[in-house]
């Protein structure tokens, strides 16, 4: 740029500081920022500057850096509510929510009031720490100020309190935040239908279940897990004819044990009836669990050659299982597929995916 005799503005340098840490480029970007701070580019950094490199530094875990730029950014501009909100999530993340409670007390006291992700990120970190009582103060304080949540607030607490079987509190923000608008998801469902199960209560458990059905709210592996455990545990996976309805509506058999799968498939074999949807997603299901993440991609292999094709429960099983062995180009390659299929599109319903896809 400056040999075309245009010399480029702080923003320009943002965009390339920006661009240095997505890439996870944390040296370049330091060393340009500290070229913008010195004066040799003549320009000076801004607030969009800061944020940036202490989001950057966030996701690299780099707190030590992060705080040394923090010192450098009060002499050149005072932090926002962005600034503010990477700075707890981070602590939270880091499960020191002592450390972002106090940056989120300094914040309202410099007259930044917190934001709906700032909220979340505190009550999420909250209930993840087992101080629930705190995570619902702060809930109700959001609302007086008319903050109001969404739905993964709304899931942060309700899992926080399914956790603890406090289930009467749940089932109330349940409740509250249907009269709010916000339609549970499938994080919500599975956390009411685990603690109602770990309750005893079936009947209960198998009314959400109803409910996530008739929603249209396309049931996953955790979920698939909680239902299966949950009706085995209570002796009434056998007789819930409604339940395995649903759950072969979903494309799933409704049966976690890996012997039986495979006696499922020998029996269907010696009958001449071809193996099904259902009885491979059984069997991927239960190899991965165990961890035969081999074995369970022969049996993905073995189906697609017979002509059945996987739905997006059986790519959610297959991704958790490399997502634990850390297999990233299997989960890439399975990601690929789905959108392929038309089973991933690129807007919001697939981040779940995507938080597995890290090219």
């Amino acid at each position: 740029m400056p040999k075309l005799g245009c010399l480029p503005d702080i923003v320009s340098y943002n965009s390339l500081i920006d661009g240095y840490l997505r890439n996870a480029d944390v040296g370049d970007a330091c060393f340009m920022l500290r070229k913008v701070c010195c004066g040799m580019m003549n320009v000076r950094p801004d607030l969009v500057t800061f944020n940036a490199m202490f989001n950057g530094f966030c996701k690299v875990g780099t707190v030590e850096e992060l705080l040394v730029y923090m010192s450098l950014m009060w002499k050149v501009c005072v932090p926002n509510v962005v600034t503010y909100g990477i700075l707890v999530d981070m602590y939270c993340k880091m499960n020191n929510v002592n450390m972002a409670y106090r940056v989120f007390k300094d914040m309202k006291s410099s007259g930044v009031f917190p934001n709906l992700q700032i909220f979340t990120s505190l009550i999420d970190g909250y209930c993840k720490a087992g101080e629930l009582e705190v995570a619902l103060g702060l809930y109700l304080d959001m609302r007086r100020n008319s903050v109001f949540p969404n739905v993964v607030t709304d899931s942060a607490l309700i899992d926080g309190f399914c956790k603890r079987q406090m289930l009467e509190k749940a089932a109330y923000l349940f409740s509250r935040m249907l009269g709010d608008g916000v339609e549970p998801n499938i994080v919500v469902y599975t956390s009411m239908i685990d603690g109602e199960f770990k309750k005893k209560n079936v009947d209960n458990a198998l009314k959400y279940l109803s409910r996530m059905h008739d929603q249209g709210i396309r049931l996953d592996v955790a979920a698939y897990g909680v239902i299966v455990s949950g009706l085995c545990n209570m002796n009434r996976l056998d007789g819930a004819v409604d339940v395995k309805k649903v759950l072969m509506d979903y494309g799933v058999a409704p049966d976690g044990n890996l012997v039986q799968a495979f006696r499922l498939q020998k029996q269907m074999v010696k009958k001449g009836i071809p193996p099904n949807l259902f009885a491979y997603s059984s069997l991927i299901f239960g190899l991965t669990n165990k961890g035969f993440m081999i074995e369970a991609k022969q049996v993905f292999d073995d189906m697609m050659k017979k002509g059945i094709s996987p739905n997006h429960v059986v790519y959610d099983i297959l991704i958790r299982g490399y997502a634990k062995e850390g297999n990233q180009p299997a989960i890439s390659c399975l990601i690929d597929e789905m959108r392929m299929r038309g089973l991933l599109s690129d807007d919001g319903c697939n981040q779940k995916y995507m938080l597995h896809d890290c090219r």
